[in-house]
């Protein structure tokens, strides 16, 4: 099973984004917009989307989340790689075939048993 988990910024991150998107703002309705015009509309339209992005990250428990990992159970890999059993049976064909030797066979074998379950 594959759990999935979100990456936000710290709370005091979002809090400094918050308030240095909040300058923006102010900056692009004083400044930005009457100098450059359209480029100024869309400053001030990023401005604000970063500031209420940050916003919610600093004031409420959900949050906007920057990254999202997913995050494999050790039994599924297990699953995946074989059980312990299977690893085995490959060790001993594995000797039995005359590619490694007798005492590899039990070095590995005693690796494996000493594994976590």
């Amino acid at each position: 099973m594959t759990q999935r988990y979100r990456v936000k910024p710290s709370k005091g991150q979002s809090m400094f984004g918050f308030i240095v998107g909040l300058m923006f703002v102010v900056l692009g309705f004083v400044l930005v917009v009457p100098t450059f015009g359209g480029f100024g509309i869309i400053w001030l339209l990023v401005s604000i989307g970063i500031t209420i992005m940050h916003g919610i990250n600093a004031f409420s428990e959900k949050g906007v989340a920057t990254h999202q990992v997913d995050v494999q159970s050790s039994k599924d890999i297990m699953d995946q790689e074989g059980g312990y059993d299977q690893k085995i049976r490959q060790l001993h064909k594995l000797m039995q075939d005359g590619i490694i030797s007798e005492t590899e066979y039990e070095s590995k074998k005693r690796e494996l048993l000493n594994e976590q379950w």
